[in-house]
């Protein structure tokens, strides 16, 4: 049986606030428009015999003004008032839809990019170690965490959006838009391109799993193990760590290279590259991989006992 993750957040919040304001006042201006026009048809018909007003319109003529001055200015601040009030109502939630509250240490925000394509979607993540990896038409991430998404778009205007929960953005060529959500219950969904964008439009669709922590551990885990097995395959890098020195052997030379960590001292041992938040732990014994971006001169691997390598 299919379960609809249920997708919420002080995002939808917001845009479900924004929906009522909006539709509220519609309501209103709409029922007091409509209740004037059906009154006026009724007390200002036509009627057989009955002279022509005075100040009835003729063609070809400017009639006198009618009523007074201070009704049109009650009137024009009144739209005023509601414009203003708008505005900053929008305003207001557009900058909470945009930025995502404080990271939680103990349970940090996941960073997806999405770029939309005619006629899908490309989800990119960063992985362990800091190398990155892609999924195309699906995309898998944990539940009660907040993920916030860069949305972009390769080729045409597309409008990345949660049906189900209310939430959308633009995805238009050149800029990158940006949004924040919370799934609080584990389930499917799925995402929609909802600005028509070529032929394929209405399939333009990706599923999204939402798993528990410990699931969405795994799936980065064996992602990213995958993405270091492709990228060893076109440039690998060994290290090996005895607890006080790095022995590297290969270079990288300015290419995407998988850094494979051994450690070989007797204390697990956390290693980065400098200037990276990516990090890696490796048991005594075992060996993990960091990610080395493609770059001009040497790159330094530091221990968490603070020796390093260098990588050129």
């Amino acid at each position: 049986m299919l379960v609809i993750a249920d997708v919420t957040s002080v995002s939808e919040d917001r845009w479900s606030g924004l929906f009522d304001l909006y539709l509220t006042i519609a309501l209103i201006v709409g029922a007091l428009i409509i209740g004037w026009l059906l009154v006026s048809l009724v007390r200002y018909r036509a009627r057989p015999g009955a002279p022509r007003p005075p100040d009835a319109p003729l063609p070809g003529m400017l009639q006198p003004e009618r009523g007074t001055v201070l009704f049109s200015w009650i009137i024009a601040l009144t739209i005023a008032a509601i414009m203003f009030g708008l505005a900053f109502s929008t305003i207001h939630a557009v900058d909470a839809i945009e930025n995502p509250p404080p990271n939680d240490p103990s349970n940090p925000s996941i960073h997806v990019v999405v770029t939309g394509f005619q006629f899908g979607w490309k989800y990119n993540y960063t992985g362990e170690g800091g190398v990155p990896f892609q999924t195309i038409t699906e995309w898998t991430i944990p539940v009660d965490t907040v993920i916030t998404i860069d949305v972009k778009s390769q080729d045409v205007w597309h409008n990345f959006a949660f049906p189900n929960g209310r939430i959308r953005v633009d995805a238009i060529p050149g800029e990158t838009n940006h949004l924040w959500f919370k799934a609080t219950s584990i389930g499917e969904d799925r995402n929609a391109c909802v600005q028509i964008c070529g032929a394929g439009h209405a399939t333009m669709h990706a599923a999204m799993h939402v798993v528990s922590q410990a699931d969405f551990k795994t799936f980065l885990h064996d992602s990213s193990q995958a993405a270091y097995k492709t990228l060893a395959g076109k440039s690998l890098v060994n290290a090996t760590f005895d607890g006080s020195a790095f022995a590297i052997a290969g270079h990288a030379a300015g290419k995407a290279s998988a850094l494979n960590v051994t450690n070989a001292g007797a204390q697990p041992a956390t290693f980065h590259l400098q200037g990276s938040d990516a990090s890696v732990t490796v048991q005594p014994g075992q060996s993990g991989y960091l990610y080395i971006p493609a770059a001009t001169g040497t790159q330094t691997v530091v221990a968490s006992s603070g020796a390093t390598g260098t990588v050129s």
